[in-house]
């Protein structure tokens, strides 16, 4: 008997551990700086691709700050396209990932580090909540250094990118309508969060509940809210972007699941999803590159139509 409840111990106490750390974690991502891509052989500086940029430090919500390049894009006409991030990746990520993708497109693509990501000083990710605030910001500052640099460029319609967490920050900021969005570029988004939470559990080893439960419930004790559910938001009356929004995913995504994002497109009115055959969630534009350019082009010409 004595053994038994030793062992009922040992259990708990290791599924509470899990829980503990699985919120620290996600709250202190694993840094991606300079380093990190100089060991990946990533390029660390636009003009490696043969990108002009202006570096800058932008605003965050609140005192924060968060360095980013401004590259200058092929498209003068074209939209000033602020990429975010995924969850612990940096702005050195989206330059390899995203730069010769976007800029060709753009009037000017902005790269930058989200909070507690890269560079940026901060400790803590809040988990996508205040981070909405911070895009919000970012939009802002990034129109105020362009103004003294090329007030054309400042002046043009705002595209939102991003890959997975990332990408549900960035299409909650549009449907927030406190910015006017002109559209949203979704890949790989987080349809259900806490659901691709619980994939990447699994991915580790880890049993996904009740470590995840148990530690979302933690975090709410401690006054967390979680992470954001795309799911239980809706356009605002002023948001023009709801039928310009975009997403591109995968079929077989190990951490976010098809089924979860077409139930959101399904959800928003006049929003698109183009399904890439294959597995993969952070480079699905190498399953098919035709066909992921294909998708993006007819994006970007049906903001020119909109």
């Amino acid at each position: 008997m004595g053994l038994l409840v030793l062992l009922l111990l040992a259990i708990t106490v290791w599924i509470v551990a899990g829980a503990v750390s699985l919120m620290w974690r996600l709250h202190h991502p694993r840094r991606k700086t300079i380093g990190d891509a100089l060991g990946r052989g990533h390029p660390i500086d636009p003009s490696e691709l043969g990108l002009a940029a202006l570096e800058a430090e932008l605003q965050l919500w609140g005192e924060s700050r968060t360095p980013a390049w401004l590259i200058e894009g092929g498209r003068p006409c074209g939209p000033l396209v602020v990429v975010t991030h995924g969850w612990s990746d940096s702005r050195y990520v989206a330059l390899a990932r995203w730069a010769e993708l976007l800029a060709p497109r753009a009037s000017t693509l902005v790269l930058y580090d989200m909070r507690g990501h890269g560079d940026q000083p901060d400790r803590r990710f809040s988990g996508g909540w205040t981070e909405q605030d911070d895009l919000e910001s970012v939009i802002r500052s990034a129109r105020r250094t362009l103004e003294s640099v090329d007030p054309q460029r400042a002046l043009r319609p705002c595209v939102l990118a991003g890959h997975s967490l990332g990408a549900t920050i960035s299409l909650l900021v549009a449907l927030r309508g406190v910015e006017p969005i002109a559209g949203v570029w979704a890949d790989s988004i987080m349809a259900n969060p806490h659901d691709a939470l619980r994939r990447r559990v699994r991915r580790r080893g880890w049993p996904a509940e009740p470590v995840v439960s148990l530690g979302l419930l933690l975090a709410r004790a401690c006054g967390d809210a979680g992470l954001p559910d795309p799911r239980t938001s809706r356009p605002a009356d002023s948001d023009p972007a709801a039928g310009s929004i975009h997403m591109i995913h995968a079929l077989d995504d190990p951490i976010c699941d098809i089924d979860r994002v077409r139930d959101l497109v399904q959800r928003l009115s006049g929003a698109r999803l183009k399904e890439i055959a294959g597995s993969g969630h952070r480079c699905i534009a190498e399953l098919d590159p035709a066909g992921y350019l294909v998708a993006l082009d007819a994006f970007f010409e049906g903001l020119e139509t909109a």
